[in-house]
């Protein structure tokens, strides 16, 4: 797996201009968003998202929530299982969850599912979505695979080249 992940990564990223979205992106205000069919820990998804110059999408609010759904939703059937890690995680102090991407702790927008988040077990620090679950959020096993959501950074928010649209 990781030589594939290691040969998907080489070639798109050579292929990258930088302050441009990237074939096979979404953007949204200053982001591109890939959705990755791949599965990996949380941990490896960051990495794979850093490599991008991106990090594990952050959601900020309903508008960024529904483009996340909407980027994921274009590819059902496409993904097993619909479960994407996001860029939330409280491995640091257990119940503030903060965004990566930032490291600020999570705004007033928060899609929890009811119950959530639980810390099953003892071990649930990473954030992952359910498209099977309307999309709410959920604590989850850092360890387990699932597919992610990358988010990177565009200089411009008028940028948009070679992404698939803009949406919002």
């Amino acid at each position: 797996m990781l030589t594939e992940l290691l040969f998907l990564l080489v070639g798109w990223c050579s292929s990258i201009v930088k302050g441009a979205c990237p074939d096979g992106t979404f953007t949204y205000g200053n982001s591109c968003y890939l959705e990755f069919n791949i599965r990996a820990t949380w941990a490896e998804a960051s990495i794979i998202c850093r490599a991008y110059d991106g990090y594990l999408a952050n959601i900020n609010d309903i508008h960024e929530q529904h483009v996340i759904e909407t980027v994921v939703s274009r590819n059902i059937g496409g993904f097993s299982p619909g479960i994407f890690w996001l860029g939330g995680t409280d491995v640091q102090i257990e119940g503030e969850w903060v965004w990566t991407g930032n490291v600020q702790a999570m705004g007033s927008y928060k899609n929890w599912a009811p119950g959530e988040p639980n810390n099953a077990n003892g071990n649930e620090h990473c954030l992952e979505m359910d498209m099977g679950g309307q999309y709410h959020w959920n604590d989850n096993n850092c360890e387990n695979r699932f597919n992610f959501i990358c988010e990177m950074p565009t200089a411009d928010p008028g940028i948009g080249a070679g992404g698939q649209g803009v949406i919002g």
